[in-house]
């Protein structure tokens, strides 16, 4: 339990109640550098066990690097684009596609370099609920 935060913490389980019952729903987390963020969103994981959660973070190296952190989001999820809606699947699709293969191996290449812990500054996606008929995968939060 985090101790202060029990208002974020309220905030976000209801965000994750809702993700449970089929709806979505967006949470932003933002603050300044070090206030616990990192911490507030770790806690989340950990009472999300039933979710797939997909982390990205920002880089600044990557910063001219068109839609690097949507493909590092995505990457591990990518085969599951043809699942999405049409317009959504062609919108990824298109961004996967205009980032290039030099760009999805040097994603993946620097992913599996990584180190195992967890990055510094996280982003966690809207939440979602994946669709069971079309796949056994967990719910993605």
């Amino acid at each position: 339990m985090l101790v202060g935060r029990e208002s974020e913490i309220a905030t976000i389980d209801r965000v994750l109640d809702e993700a449970r019952s089929g709806r979505t729903s967006g949470l932003i987390v933002a603050g300044e550098a070090g206030v616990g963020k990192t911490a507030l969103l770790d806690d989340t994981v950990a009472r999300a066990a039933e979710f797939l959660v997909l982390r990205t973070r920002g880089v600044e190296a990557e910063a001219e690097v068109p839609f690097a952190a949507l493909i590092e989001l995505l990457g591990p999820v990518a085969s599951r684009i043809d699942a999405l809606p049409r317009p959504q699947a062609r919108a990824l699709q298109a961004v996967f596609a205009l980032a290039g293969l030099q760009q999805l191996e040097a994603t993946a290449t620097r992913l599996s370099r990584a180190p195992a812990k967890r990055p510094d500054r996280a982003v966690r996606s809207r939440s979602a609920r994946c669709p069971r008929a079309r796949s056994a995968a967990p719910p993605l939060l």
